[in-house]
C-alpha cells in the first residue's frame, strides 16, 4: 500500500489518530546525526523516504482533526 493510500484510509476511518512511519538515517546529511540534524538525502532511497515524510507532515497539517 502506498503512503498516499495509507493517508486516504486515515480519512475514511476517522478513529485513526496516529501511526508510525519508520524512517531511515539516509534522510540526513553526513554520518553523525540526531533527529534535529539537517536533512539532505543524497541517495534515491533517502530522497523518497524524505519526500514521503514531507507529504505526511503536510497532510497532517491540513487534516489536523485526523492526526
Amino acid at each position: 500500500m502506498s503512503a498516499v493510500n495509507l493517508m486516504k484510509m486515515t480519512e475514511k476511518y476517522k478513529g485513526v489518530t496516529a501511526f508510525v512511519f519508520s524512517s531511515t538515517a539516509t534522510v540526513y546529511k553526513g554520518e553523525d546525526f540526531e533527529e534535529e540534524s539537517e536533512t539532505g538525502p543524497i541517495q534515491p532511497y533517502g530522497r523518497t523516504k524524505f519526500m514521503v515524510e514531507l507529504i505526511m507532515k503536510d497532510f497532517a497539517h491540513v487534516n489536523h482533526e485526523v492526526f
